[in-house]
């Protein structure tokens, strides 16, 4: 049974890395789908005790979807969200963010979101910069502060280290993979259990 287990993991991870340069589309397996998560939201947005708009951004990558609120006259304030997540997430704190700052909430590429990637390869840490460089020229934002969240975290300190001075501040929540990587071996048999078993 253990072996049989520690097959099936295998043929998840090369399963999972085999949509490494899949398209965007992957994310979802039907048109049907699609619109049901955009359905969902678009309510999740109904949650935000702000007003807000949506803009969409083209760059060389696709189109970043952003969720902007505050005043406009606010020092900029970008949200990078968390793994499997979207910008969505941030209606808890929005509110409060949204006092004083203009805030910016980036939908990250390759995830369920609004934001499209219509590249093939997965975009490397270099490329994310310069998305998000993009991004926020496309905004005409400089002097950022920065938040991310888990994986955001980790990109909005690899953007930090290599915008050249673009970032005022950076505030991190619970980074992951920031500052040390995660070893996989010991707990992939605890998140092998928790994916198939919660």
């Amino acid at each position: 049974m253990r072996n049989l287990l520690y097959l099936f993991i295998v043929f998840l991870i090369v399963g999972c890395s085999a949509q490494k340069n899949a398209p965007a589309h992957f994310i979802f397996h039907s048109k049907s789908k699609e619109q049901k998560y955009l359905k969902t939201y678009n309510t999740s947005l109904k949650l935000w005790p702000v007003a807000f708009e949506e803009k969409d951004i083209k760059t060389s990558f696709g189109t970043a979807h952003v969720t902007i609120s505050g005043p406009k006259n606010g020092e900029p304030l970008v949200l990078l969200h968390g793994m499997d997540v979207s910008s969505t997430m941030w209606y808890p704190n929005i509110k409060s963010y949204s006092k004083t700052y203009r805030v910016y909430a980036i939908d990250y590429l390759m995830e369920a979101g609004k934001s499209v990637f219509d590249g093939k390869d997965r975009p490397d840490n270099d490329q994310l910069v310069q998305w998000y460089n993009e991004i926020f020229d496309g905004l005409k934002i400089q002097n950022i502060n920065l938040l991310g969240t888990s994986r955001g975290g980790w990109l909005a300190t690899n953007y930090a280290v290599h915008s050249k001075g673009r970032v005022k501040k950076l505030v991190l929540l619970s980074p992951a993979q920031t500052f040390a990587n995660i070893s996989m071996k010991p707990r992939m048999k605890k998140a092998a259990n928790f994916k198939l078993f919660p």
